[in-house]
């Protein structure tokens, strides 16, 4: 799988933006609702536990420190 174009395809698809930041990572800028966008980030990675390369998104929602509710926020968003 060609991470770079499945990215590009999806951004594309969805009206956002594509990025490429190095080799193994991509960047796509993901429209959200308000006109506000959300940034993701793919990594391509070898997985130790099933022996082959997976790839890892992540996204920074907000900072975390220890005075954020995380059980309130779970529940807030359905995944509690």
């Amino acid at each position: 799988m060609d991470l770079r174009q499945v990215m590009r395809r999806f951004a594309e698809e969805i009206g956002g933006e594509y990025n490429e930041y190095a080799p193994e990572y991509v960047i796509i800028i993901v429209p959200v609702s308000g006109g506000r966008a959300q940034t993701v980030l793919g990594e391509v990675r070898q997985s130790e536990l099933y022996n082959r390369k997976i790839v890892v998104f992540s996204s920074k929602i907000c900072p975390a420190g220890p005075e954020l509710d995380l059980r309130s926020l779970l529940t807030q968003t359905n995944f509690l």
